[in-house]
């Protein structure tokens, strides 16, 4: 018989148990979705190449100082032109910063993401215009013509895809900028941004301490990734002799394009490890739990094989057949488990509140496709193999002789089975419940400010009205007020960025402190606030020393600083911090400590990368010479939900100025969310993979249970018939039950202690080997064993025992 024809049967055995095929197909496709979309997830971050020509040649500067950590620092354009200036180890270089606009809509003004870049980045990632040019080097001089070029959603939805739109005008802020040429669709370089402009940096006008760009260069050809770290570590020593007052300790750190753009921390990559495990443990599950219902209808159809086999056909053909009908099966899995992975961009971006970067694709595409149909080749051998081999071996010619009932051996393979699947979902329940219980105390840990009911925005003060700081600083104290003044508002303040800190280039600031001398680069390292006098009421962060600043100070302008109580503690341990005095960086003047604030403890994106100083000084909003934030951030307090606010807000502002717009209008609890969303990703991902696993467990362990008594039924009857007791009965079936379950779940208790502990790095104040978690799972798991061996053991117990020997 021709392997065509072996489909062909295999096909017309499925039709015949159109449920129980239904619900083998709808398991397989779970586990082999489930691993799609991990595959999907992991290509599409890790190795799916950026949307760039030769993206491998491409790679990112960053100013570091190692002997303080300081680490992915932005530079200032001096330090780019001295680091890609005739530099025989790149061919090429480019620079951007992210740059937003206002823009005036119909009816209200909006907020553009947008991004400035030096003529000739976009030819260097290799990337052309959907129509119209590049900027021309002209164009990114100082003082050089105002030219925009849009995204293609811009173009199709504010020029209503315009086919004439280039030399057309957009008003960005309150420039009016010639359209030079229009992206393609999808590109949003560099994350997630719609319009750009030429950046024009003058590197003799900048201070080298500025942080202002990041520099993206091309490897020329040739060089390797350590042999232009090698030179730029030369050249930033050079560097250092020129200008020791701002480069000394600073040098270079150059990564690819993607690993500055993904990170790849021991801890991301220990999350992808415990997923990959994860989702392989949920394949096992599925193909036991399949497995088991394999083996049931092969003890069902001995008698058939029994009889083929009599009639010439080879234990080769009999296992081939079996085989391929376990493949069909398993093919019929991947098409759904196909289509379930075609959705992974969705569900992950349904899990976060963030936008992903538009180099993110998470989309199931041709290797995905491979990577499922091998899981599918592989899920189908696995699940027919152990059926096949024990349907085809040497007491087939048994069944000829038997009553149908069913072979010892396959019983305890399929026992076997079951408590491996007990094992396994031991281990992913105890992984889930300990990332969503780490993940809760992350959220609700107190990080020393409030975050219910504190509703956080964005005030861009970037238009030409706005470009004097007391005109900004005159803004902001109007709008304070108002907002204070509404009923709904007990407490309003504004700060220059918001306590969780999210742009990694700015770093830390050393500090000097008079009267006390530290080592050259030991100096403390802290990060800087500009604040309003209402800040820390909106925030209930407490004053534990001194005053607050007054509003005199915040808006006109004051040698004052206010410092956190671990700074204090630091500099001054056990002495009055108040009237002494501070400075940054060596320079500028000196400021008078007026008083102490609690800590906000510092924040990490995932462990091991985002960690800042946790000691932080606050300056007046307006009375420092960085000069009043040109997109300071409100934070208002109130007893109701806070996004109730919004419209109060906005009406009171648009009196103000109706051009200024809202921006990054969130709760301080998003703005958590928002932060920690790749922790949300995982505790997600985890808990999602083992409850699947525990439902598919659930329902095989019942279903075997079921067939188990169903296949003794004889045995049932005559044991009623001899005096036994229905309660007799159904304690002898739990307790069978049980003891799989007891089995089980002492396998995967031994496999799950080293498997928590190897990942103790990704958890926030849990330990790995949680009591609690373990006891909540073990209780689950023997509850599970119970109710499945239940049912199907008082079925067995009231049954009729002259019924069943005489069906029998």
């Amino acid at each position: 018989m021709s392997l065509f024809q072996d489909v062909r049967f295999a096909v017309r055995m499925i039709r015949k148990r159109p449920l129980v095929s239904a619900v083998v197909v709808l398991t397989l496709g779970l586990g082999i979705g489930a691993n799609g979309m991990f595959f999907a997830s992991a290509y599409g971050s890790a190795l799916r190449p950026l949307p760039f020509d030769k993206p491998d040649e491409l790679v990112v500067l960053h100013a570091v100082q190692p002997n303080v950590g300081e680490e992915r620092r932005n530079v200032s354009a001096a330090y780019y032109r001295d680091w890609t200036a005739d530099n025989p180890v790149f061919a090429g270089a480019g620079a951007y910063t992210w740059r937003d606009h206002n823009v005036q809509s119909a009816d209200e003004p909006a907020r553009i993401s947008g991004c400035a870049v030096t003529a000739g980045l976009f030819q260097l990632l290799g990337v052309e215009p959907f129509m119209g040019r590049h900027f021309l080097p002209e164009e990114d001089q100082p003082g050089g013509p105002l030219v925009a070029m849009i995204g293609y959603d811009i173009w199709t939805e504010r020029f209503n895809a315009d086919p004439a739109v280039v030399g057309r005008t957009i008003r960005l802020d309150d420039q009016v900028r010639e359209i030079v040429g229009v992206m393609p669709e999808g590109f949003r370089f560099s994350h997630f941004h719609d319009v750009w402009t030429p950046l024009q940096l003058d590197a003799d006008a900048t201070p080298r301490e500025s942080r202002e760009v990041e520099v993206i260069t091309r490897l020329a050809s040739g060089t390797t990734l350590a042999e232009a770290q090698a030179a730029m570590e030369t050249r930033a020593e050079n560097l250092a002799n020129l200008y020791p007052k701002s480069d000394a300790g600073w040098t270079v750190d150059i990564k690819s394009l993607r690993q500055a753009w993904m990170p790849a921390t021991e801890a991301g990559k220990l999350g992808m490890v415990v997923q990959l495990f994860l989702v392989g443990c949920v394949l096992l599950i599925v193909c036991a739990n399949v497995t088991n219902v394999v083996l049931a209808q092969a003890s069902g159809r001995q008698q058939e094989r029994a009889l083929r086999a009599a009639l010439g056909a080879s234990r080769g053909r009999l296992i081939r057949q079996t085989l391929v009908e376990s493949i069909v099966l398993a093919l019929g899995g991947g098409v759904l488990g196909a289509l379930i992975a075609s959705w992974t961009d969705v569900a992950f971006q349904s899990m976060v509140s963030v936008p992903f970067p538009y180099w993110l694709d998470l989309r199931l595409e041709r290797n995905g496709v491979l990577y499922i149909l091998f899981v599918t080749l592989a899920a189908g051998i696995a699940i027919g193999l152990l059926p096949a081999i024990r349907s085809s071996g040497r007491f087939l010619f048994g069944a000829l002789k038997s009553d149908g009932g069913e072979e010892q051996g396959n019983s305890w393979l399929r026992r076997g089975l079951v408590v491996t699947e007990y094992a396994m979902v031991l281990v992913m329940l105890v992984t889930g419940l300990l990332m969503v219980k780490s993940f809760n105390n992350l959220r609700l840990e107190d990080r020393g400010f409030a975050t219910e009911n504190i509703l956080t925005l964005a005030v861009p003060l970037t238009t030409s009205a706005y470009d004097d700081g007391s005109t900004r600083a005159a803004f902001l104290r109007e709008a304070l007020q108002r907002l204070d003044g509404l009923p709904e508002t007990h407490a309003v303040g504004a700060v220059s960025q918001l306590p969780i800190h999210t742009n990694f280039g700015d770093g830390t600031t050393a500090l000097g402190a008079q009267g006390l001398s530290f080592p050259e680069g030991e100096e403390p390292r802290v990060q800087v606030q500009a604040v309003s006098s209402g800040y820390f009421e909106a925030l209930s962060i407490p004053r534990l020393a001194g005053r607050g600043f007054t509003d005199a100070e915040v808006f006109e302008g004051a040698n004052a600083v206010l410092i956190s109580a671990s700074l204090a503690e630091l500099l001054w341990p056990g002495e009055d911090p108040l009237q002494r005095s501070i400075r940054r960086e060596d320079s500028g003047p000196w400021l008078e400590v007026v008083g102490v604030v609690g800590d906000v403890e510092p924040a990490e994106l995932v462990p091991g990368f985002g960690g800042l100083s946790r000691h932080r000084i606050y300056l007046p909003l307006a009375g420092t010479a960085a000069d009043t934030p040109q997109v300071p951030s409100l934070v208002l307090a109130s007893a109701i939900d806070p996004y109730a606010l919004v419209p109060a807000v906005r009406r009171e502002l648009k009196a103000m100025d109706a051009t200024v717009p809202l921006a990054e209008v969130h709760s301080m609890e998003e703005v958590l969310d928002r932060y920690y969303f790749v922790r949300h990703v995982w505790s997600s991902t985890f808990s999602a993979m083992a409850l699947l696993a525990l439902m598919i467990a659930a329902v095989g362990v019942y279903g075997v249970t079921t067939y188990s008594v169903s296949r003794r039924a004889r045995e049932m009857g005559i044991r009623i018939a001899m005096g036994a007791s229905p309660q007799r009965l159904l304690r002898l079936v739990v307790r069978q039950g049980l003891t799989l379950a007891v089995i089980g779940v002492g396998l995967g208790l031994m496999m799950a202690v080293p498997m928590v502990q190897a990942m103790q790095a990704l958890l926030h104040n849990v330990q790995a080997l949680d009591p609690g978690v373990f006891l909540a799972v073990v209780t689950l798991l023997l509850s599970v064993g119970f109710v499945a061996s239940y049912g199907p053991a008082r079925r067995a117990a009231s049954a009729d025992p002259i019924a069943v020997l005489r069906d029998e």
